[in-house]
């Protein structure tokens, strides 16, 4: 939708927006290409994206299925989103999956609903896959399943270093939610899906699995989160550890911890 040398630093909805979705048949997005980002931006760069006046649009269809790349939705510049609704939302890699990708930037999510998600990748969450520092308010996610390992064909395999993966984000070094309700969120570390299979490497290591994040290092805020028909399923075997928590799955030497009014 923009030039690469070009990235708007916000983009305002004034309508819904529609991508071409997942064919769950054909296991493709329907746009024909195995992958495809709504938004690429260039490598550099801060956007925010929102809705005009009061109204929250809404963006369907998302669908991004990567190998050795990021499954992402804002190529890893969004540090802002406020305002809007994601529905039928399929992101698939190798690597890591999540609207914000992997970025060392700070980002903010305000009054965002998020339903109908799928998010595959070692490194994964409906949010983010890993990011520095995210504070996300009145958020509302229902219907959204997340697996550690995506859907691969006859024959194929792979490795990665350590899983990490949780409702909103995979992993985080601050984190702040205040006032957000996950509805029928079913999160799965599985070393076979469908017909794929793993190296043997990768069930050796450690994974991270938790009801909002996967793994945090510094600083938590949880503040009136709930958490109704949620399922936590680890299947992984061999010698690594796995962590695993109904709202984090490991906090690591964090240095402020605070939950209230959460369940």
């Amino acid at each position: 939708l923009f030039s690469v040398d070009f990235p708007p630093g916000e983009i305002i909805l004034t309508s819904d927006l529609e991508f071409g979705g997942y064919d769950d048949n054909g296991e493709v997005c329907v746009s024909g290409a195995t992958a495809f980002y709504p938004f690429l931006f260039g490598s550099s760069g801060k956007v925010s994206l929102t809705s005009a006046g009061d109204s929250a649009f809404t963006v369907r269809g998302v669908c991004y299925i990567g190998g050795a790349s990021e499954a992402t939705f804002g190529g890893n510049l969004l540090t802002s989103i406020k305002n809007v609704n994601f529905e039928n939302l399929r992101l698939e890699s190798l690597i890591s999956a999540g609207l914000l990708g992997w970025t060392q930037n700070d980002a903010s999510v305000d009054s965002v609903r998020i339903g109908n998600a799928v998010v595959n990748a070692p490194m994964a969450g409906v949010l983010a896959a890993s990011i520095r520092d995210l504070s996300v308010n009145e958020f509302y996610g229902y219907s959204i399943v997340l697996n550690a390992i995506p859907k691969l064909n006859d024959n194929e395999s792979f490795s990665t270093p350590n899983a990490s993966i949780g409702s909103l984000v995979g992993y985080v070094e601050v984190l702040e939610v205040v006032s957000a309700k996950l509805d029928d969120v079913h999160i799965t570390y599985s070393p076979s899906v469908g017909t794929s299979y793993l190296d043997s490497s990768l069930p050796d290591r450690d994974a991270y699995v938790g009801g909002i994040v996967g793994h945090v290092t510094t600083h938590v805020k949880l503040h009136q989160v709930g958490l109704e028909n949620m399922v936590l399923t680890d299947y992984a075997d061999g010698e690594g550890i796995n962590y695993v928590g109904g709202l984090i799955g490991m906090v690591d030497e964090c240095d402020w911890f605070y939950v209230e009014r959460t369940y």
